[in-house]
């Protein structure tokens, strides 16, 4: 329970049956991408007693979840992304899948694409307008390990790890280009946007915060 956030409260949750990496939320479901255990749905409509309704195995180890209508989209690490049909949460079913030449760690939607942290293969770029046909339509290589990624208007961000957070220019989905960067002292993991800021859990360097109202230059503020 977040109502008071300097005194935030745990007051349910559910042990999934893999090592939960990460979390996707829509409407009355919470989708976790559970590591070897793949796909796992949960029932957060009382968050007092959240349940397990529906689960699919992916090929390999999910580690990003990201949803878009009636799709989940899974970072599957070695096996790409998966892209799975939530239409019934207590039987999603995997449609589609398109591998891609890194290890998919994290994903993020918008409008008809996916963008996927593609960890030493940078930022992949996939067409989505069929889900059980997904493709690959661009990338950018970044100097780093893609390992998170986030979108605003015509930006992706990209936690690059040890190279901080790349800044790329999706203007053309299928000729992303890198627009500016800024290093950060640990490893840039995860990154999310607020207006015109980025978030970014730069590991044992805790919390990032940067300015990217200029996005060619973007500038640590806070941390």
């Amino acid at each position: 329970d977040i109502t008071n956030p300097a005194s935030p409260q745990i007051v349910g949750s559910v042990d999934t049956p893999g090592d939960a990496a990460d979390v996707a939320i829509s409407g009355d479901f919470a989708y976790v991408a559970d590591g070897y255990s793949g796909f796992q749905i949960i029932d957060i409509t009382n968050p007092a007693s959240v349940q397990i309704v529906g689960s699919v195995d992916t090929p390999d180890i999910a580690y990003g979840a990201a949803i878009a209508a009636d799709y989940a989209y899974v970072a599957d690490d070695h096996s790409g992304l998966q892209a799975i049909d939530i239409t019934n949460p207590a039987s999603p079913q995997l449609v589609g899948n398109v591998d891609t030449p890194g290890y998919a760690v994290g994903v993020a939607i918008s409008g008809s694409y996916a963008f996927v942290a593609d960890y030493g293969s940078g930022l992949q770029v996939i067409g989505i307008t069929n889900a059980a046909s997904p493709q690959l339509v661009g990338n950018v290589d970044t100097p780093g390990y893609a390992v998170g990624v986030a979108i605003s208007g015509s930006y992706a961000f990209v936690a690059d790890y040890s190279l901080g957070l790349q800044v790329i220019d999706i203007t053309n989905p299928t000729s992303p280009q890198i627009a500016g960067s800024v290093n950060t002292p640990g490893y840039a993991q995860d990154v999310a946007i607020s207006g015109s800021y980025a978030f970014v859990a730069d590991y044992t360097y805790g919390l990032q915060v940067i300015d990217i109202t200029n996005p060619a230059s973007p500038q640590i503020v806070g941390s």
